[in-house]
């Protein structure tokens, strides 16, 4: 069985791979179609649908899982709708996986643009931070990211009923990052059932997850790490009532 994380950078899908992969006949192959990853050997052989398809069923032979990040601007494919036909590609289970607080998460992803740091310990993420000087953040730019953000994900969930409505499952980073250890747990042995995880085999899984899944552990940003942001305030002030999440630096 081949399965799909699908969702947009600073979501905790990482993680999410991280665990699914302590299981050894669900591991998950982490961005693939990313041009820096794999020597690009997998990104640049899948910018045509045809090619896309046959990377995947190469990619299936060494890996039942793969985790696709991607953006509304087509990243990592110079075609936007490679993304969607990767999202609903034949044959493929798909965990759709978002960040109910938008705001945060575009906050997040800005950060990681600028400290040029995406995946590693909070204390590295920390020295990236510590040697970056960060520029005024524009709340202009930052709501039409988020605007773009919003229709993504709603492409992504309509697409997803139309051609996946049988074999897609949603979850969220709040349902499994910030929340109870009990309600993360529950969360994911929904996932674990989902892939067709033995029952017997998920109790392992949730105990040996139990650090990954841990905020204090993992979670880059926080609150002082929000204010030393030039000109959050302004985002906050701007865009903390329009629907898109709040964040709170105070």
């Amino acid at each position: 069985m081949n399965y799909t994380i699908f969702s947009l950078p600073r979501t905790g899908s990482t993680t999410l791979a991280r665990v699914l992969s302590l299981h050894p006949e669900r591991k998950c192959c982490i961005e693939p179609f990313h041009p820096t990853r794999y020597q690009g050997q997998y990104a640049s052989l899948s910018q045509t649908g045809p090619g896309l398809a046959a990377m995947l069923g190469l990619l299936s032979h060494r890996w039942p899982g793969i985790k696709h990040v991607c953006e509304p601007s087509g990243f990592p494919f110079l075609n936007t709708e490679l993304n969607f036909r990767l999202l609903c590609a034949p044959g493929r289970k798909v965990i759709h996986l978002r960040r109910g607080n938008l705001l945060q998460r575009a906050v997040s992803h800005w950060l990681c643009r600028q400290t040029r740091f995406w995946m590693g310990s909070k204390e590295n993420f920390l020295h990236h931070l510590s040697m970056s000087n960060l520029p005024e953040i524009d709340p202009g730019r930052m709501r039409s990211q988020l605007e773009a953000d919003r229709s993504y994900e709603q492409r992504c969930a309509e697409e997803l009923e139309r051609y996946c409505k049988d074999r897609f499952i949603g979850t969220t980073y709040e349902h499994l990052f910030e929340c109870s250890t009990d309600a993360a747990n529950n969360e994911l042995a929904r996932i674990l059932v989902f892939l067709e995880i033995p029952l017997s085999d998920i109790p392992a899984i949730q105990l040996e997850a139990h650090t990954l899944l841990s905020p204090t552990e993992n979670k880059f940003a926080s609150l002082e790490v929000y204010r030393k942001i030039p000109g959050i305030q302004n985002v906050v002030r701007e865009l903390g009532n329009c629907g898109f999440g709040k964040m709170q630096i105070e």
